[in-house]
């Protein structure tokens, strides 16, 4: 019973994070990868790099790295691993976030699939992922050694 109730939960958190935003078409050409204007002190190409730690899902603990860089923010995980080329970065007081939208969506109007919340303190670099429409959070990530396939290459692309 206890394996029924844990697939059913995986195969629900995995239909929430690849559904989680809506599909409006956009016709916005502008480029949402160029460095964008902030307040802080910390630029954006400061965030890029790769962010390890893990996300639970029901009683089961995935390790997982978020890997941001100007065009892009992939998860890699020991579920699964999601590319996001529509990706927006913004800045408020001095904290970072990066939204990740499905190719086709309007980042004007659509939930974001993936986001990500910056922490930026002295030299150590944070990030917390919520994904799914905010179904599921992970623990807190730390910017860390390069991703090198440790979770494979093998992407799902949104």
């Amino acid at each position: 019973m206890k394996r029924i109730i844990l697939f059913a939960a995986l195969v629900v958190g995995l239909t929430l994070f690849s559904t989680g935003c809506s599909s409006n078409v956009s016709d916005d050409s502008s480029d949402k990868s160029s460095e964008t204007t902030t307040t802080s002190s910390v630029l954006q190409s400061d965030l890029y790099g790769s962010y390890w730690g893990t996300m639970t899902m029901g009683s089961t603990a995935y390790d997982l790295c978020f890997v941001v860089s100007e065009s892009s923010a992939v998860l890699y995980s020991t579920m699964s691993n999601y590319s996001y080329t529509n990706i927006v970065y913004s800045e408020s007081d001095g904290t970072w976030t990066v939204s990740a939208y499905h190719t086709d969506a309007d980042t004007s109007t659509a939930t974001a699939s993936v986001t990500g919340t910056f922490t930026v303190s002295d030299d150590s670099y944070t990030c917390v992922v919520t994904m799914g429409g905010g179904y599921h959070v992970t623990d807190t990530l730390t910017r860390g050694d390069t991703y090198d396939g440790e979770y494979g290459t093998d992407v799902t692309s949104y």
